[in-house]
């Protein structure tokens, strides 16, 4: 099925991409997915026809807030984060996250357990970081904008100033989210 979403962009000259869609920053690789798709309809494929069965429309931007996955992996121990420092600039408007869930390492896979909220209770980024908290590996984190999800066509701006190197704000240049389409398929086993 065609899925519509917002994928973000660097407005960095040479700016790499890794094929699993990674941005390379000097020391660090960072990747960040936005929760806002918008599929047309849903639908069941049966195995005998192959007839298509729509079940309804799929959207993440219905749900309340919006949910962004930030995902780093730093070379070398001497970076941390505060998720105090992150921001969504949306219509003219700044927005500061509200809660967060993570981080998960990279045992789990991010996209199986970072982005099921059910893995764990959101916590509050306000009384969780009193300082940054170190990031020594593979991480990722649900992150929460306490602003109604921007629909695929929407372009916004995450900041994510957070990061520190060896104590010192690491410059991750704005990602900037634009609509994108893609096809996406769903398979129903039972």
């Amino acid at each position: 099925m065609r899925k519509v979403y917002s994928e973000p962009h660097i407005d960095t000259v040479g700016a790499e991409i890794t094929k699993d869609g990674m941005f390379v920053l000097p020391g660090m690789k960072l990747q960040m997915e936005s929760h806002n798709s918008d599929e047309p309809y849903a639908v069941l494929w049966y195995v005998v026809p192959l007839l298509p069965l729509p079940i309804g429309r799929i959207s993440d931007h219905e749900t309340p807030g919006f949910w962004v996955t930030l995902v780093l992996d730093p070379e070398g121990e001497d970076f941390s984060l505060d998720l105090r420092l992150v921001t969504l600039e949306l219509k003219g408007e700044k927005y500061f996250l509200s809660s967060f869930r993570g981080p998960v390492g990279s045992y789990g896979g991010w996209r199986g357990v970072c982005d099921n909220p059910s893995t764990s209770p959101p916590r509050s980024v306000k009384t969780f970081f009193v300082k940054p908290l170190p990031v020594t590996e593979w991480s990722c984190f649900l992150m929460k904008f306490d602003s109604p999800a921007p629909p695929p066509e929407q372009t916004f701006i995450i900041n994510v100033n957070g990061i520190f190197k060896a104590g010192k704000p690491f410059i991750v240049p704005p990602l900037q989210f634009q609509k994108n389409t893609g096809w996406r398929m769903e398979r129903v086993l039972w």
